[in-house]
């Protein structure tokens, strides 16, 4: 599938950090805490699942270590996820919290789990 963009919604992409390594999500944190008087991170963990668009799925393992890094500084982290399965494994990453969630099927014994293992 061949996603298109308007120019604006494509630049504002071009803006967002491309982390790989647990080095970059640490970078990144102190960057943010250092620059910027930041209150909370938000991290994009979207398969697309129940969507028409899918865009890549970050690895669950830097996500951790961006909600790692996030935690030491003393910041909250957030997410959005709009499909069960990506809300259970990023609330099983760490996140204090969603800001959008998931909308493809009912909620599960185990995403309630998943919700209380950080008061999210």
């Amino acid at each position: 599938m061949i996603l298109m963009y308007s120019q604006q919604t494509a630049a504002e992409i071009a803006t967002w950090p491309k982390l790989e390594t647990k080095e970059d999500a640490e970078a990144y944190i102190h960057q943010r805490v250092s620059e910027d008087a930041v209150d909370y991170i938000k991290l994009m963990h979207e398969s697309g699942a129940g969507l028409m668009v899918k865009p890549i799925l970050p690895d669950i393992k830097l996500q951790e270590a961006v909600i790692e890094a996030a935690h030491a500084a003393g910041l909250v982290v957030v997410a959005h996820a709009l499909a069960h399965d990506d809300t259970v494994a990023i609330l099983k990453a760490g996140v204090d919290g969603l800001t959008h969630t998931f909308m493809d099927k009912p909620p599960t014994e185990e995403l309630i789990a998943a919700y209380k293992l950080n008061n999210a």
